[in-house]
């Protein structure tokens, strides 16, 4: 992955406190990431995107660190063949150069909704195909999540300054009404 080109005067960068916590003891840090949606990766700030690790830990550190995760990953399932260290490095750098915007917790988040058989079945196998395939699907719903979210932030600082603001919620209704009976 080539993160010399996310490395350009404006470019947003996160905290570096969170690569040092995670260089510290990332075994801790992987276990205290524990998103249950998307729009929690979305909301966490302090995570840090793949391309900060590379540039801040280094390249080889976050490939190591991937390599830890799909291996924890493959070691869930009871598969006759399982992958080699060639597949997973391989696969790592497929993920990498696809995917270097995602967060340690969309990660944390595709290997849950996968162990739970969100984007399909195993049949005897799971390899980088597998991976990559089921990361594709994962990454179309992480999109249509975003836009969602986009969307309604829109319609939200569009109706704060409108002037159609001046009704009330259905919830706010209801708290009216308990009070003016």
């Amino acid at each position: 992955m080539d993160t010399q080109k996310y490395n350009q005067p404006g470019a947003v960068k996160l905290k570096s406190k969170a690569v040092e916590a995670l260089m510290i003891s990332p075994t801790k840090f992987w276990e205290l990431t524990n998103p249950k949606t998307m729009a929690e990766v979305f909301d966490k700030q302090e995570s840090p995107t793949m391309v900060a690790i590379c540039n801040e830990a280094g390249e080889a550190w976050a490939r190591a660190l991937m390599v830890k995760l799909i291996n924890n990953f493959v070691s869930f399932y009871s598969t006759n063949n399982t992958m080699s260290d060639y597949q997973i490095a391989d696969t790592v750098d497929l993920m990498l150069e696809e995917y270097p915007h995602y967060k340690l917790d969309d990660y944390k988040l595709f290997f849950k909704m996968a162990k739970k058989g969100y984007f399909g079945q195993i049949f005897g196998r799971i390899d980088g195909e597998v991976i990559l395939t089921w990361l594709k699907k994962y990454d179309e719903q992480r999109s249509l999540e975003a836009q969602n979210i986009a969307i309604k932030e829109k319609e939200r600082i569009q109706y704060e300054q409108s002037d159609l603001n001046v009704g009330m919620s259905y919830d706010e209704y209801l708290e009216w009404k308990s009070k003016n009976k």
